[in-house]
């Protein structure tokens, strides 16, 4: 099934922004996300950009964490519901 009517690895990428933004307060670098997903920085970028393309997403121009979520994201998937960021705990809190 094409949950939000995109491909699995977009879904991946959609749930991973999601789930890291909401478990630091910051969005993801395209660097964090590549290491959560086991991809490099140019396919993270492709991803982000299908994303961009149908509506997810913004990006922001001249920024390091330029990626912001532009509509609520349910996390479906067992396997994401239940996962623990491995970059959570390092990255700064917001404010």
């Amino acid at each position: 099934m094409r949950a939000y009517g995109l491909t699995p690895r977009q879904r991946d990428c959609l749930y991973a922004i999601a789930e890291m933004t909401r478990a630091t307060g910051v969005c993801p670098t395209y660097a964090e996300i590549g290491a959560e997903l086991g991809l490099v920085k140019s396919n993270v970028h492709r991803l982000v950009h299908g994303l961009r393309e149908r509506g997810w997403v913004e990006v922001l121009p001249n920024r390091k964490r330029s990626i912001a979520l532009l509509r609520e994201v349910k996390v479906e998937d067992d396997h994401f519901a239940s996962y623990e960021w491995s970059l959570a705990p390092d990255l700064p809190a917001a404010g």
